[in-house]
């Protein structure tokens, strides 16, 4: 069994974030692997993955890599030639985070449902998605891009209890963003803020037991 150590509850479902849970999302790094000047950076940033307007659209599905790049051009036209390299690379920046995806494995063989929830574009998800096998594992995932809503938009929590046989009771939801755990809450999921890139595995307690059903 699974039991969640803050409440000592027994877990049946774990729904997974997937940036900075299970792959770490680091924009600055990825910025600084593909070549671009550090000068550069908050500007990229403030112009790019730090505007609402642009990257919630991008993870909602609406913008491709080519439309975010240039909307952002716009803001900062001497840069348009980095906004399209970041882009580009964008999805082959994220690395696994190995710790988090051996506790998924251990928490899909000890017989609990596993499901994703993540705010990802369609490109950088594809890319990701064929780099690792673990994704694998999950029992189900709702994309951002696929559906068109992000977290912390209730339609998107919604959609997730809708489309898999989910007990919210039973289930507990990991992410590290605090707005996006209220959000869970509010559809009665229980909650585990993670610091980004931190260990999920001192969370919970793996018990003798039947499996999970």
């Amino acid at each position: 069994m699974l039991i969640l150590n803050q409440n000592q509850r027994e877990i049946k479902t774990v729904i997974f974030d997937f940036g900075n849970v299970l792959v770490d999302y680091s924009p600055y790094r990825f910025m600084q692997e593909i070549g671009i000047e550090e000068k550069y950076h908050a500007r990229i940033g403030d112009a790019l993955f730090q505007n609402p307007t642009i990257w919630q659209e991008f993870d909602r599905g609406v913008l491709t890599n080519e439309a975010a790049a240039s909307l952002a051009s716009k803001k900062e036209p001497e840069l348009k030639r980095h906004f399209h390299t970041f882009t580009d690379a964008f999805g082959d920046r994220f690395k696994a985070i190995p710790n988090n995806v051996a506790f998924l494995k251990k928490v899909k063989q000890a017989g609990c449902k596993v499901y994703g929830l993540s705010n990802f574009s369609k490109q950088a998800f594809e890319v990701v998605r064929k780099k690792y096998d673990f994704f694998d594992e999950f029992d189900g995932m709702i994309i951002s891009a696929h559906h068109g809503v992000i977290k912390p938009e209730p339609e998107i929590f919604q959609l997730l209890l809708d489309t898999y046989p989910i007990n919210p009771a039973e289930s507990v939801f990991i992410d590290d963003l605090e707005e996006n755990l209220q959000a869970a809450a509010a559809f009665g999921l229980q909650t585990l803020l993670l610091p980004p890139r931190a260990d999920i595995a001192p969370y919970f307690t793996f018990t003798e037991g039947s499996a999970v059903r």
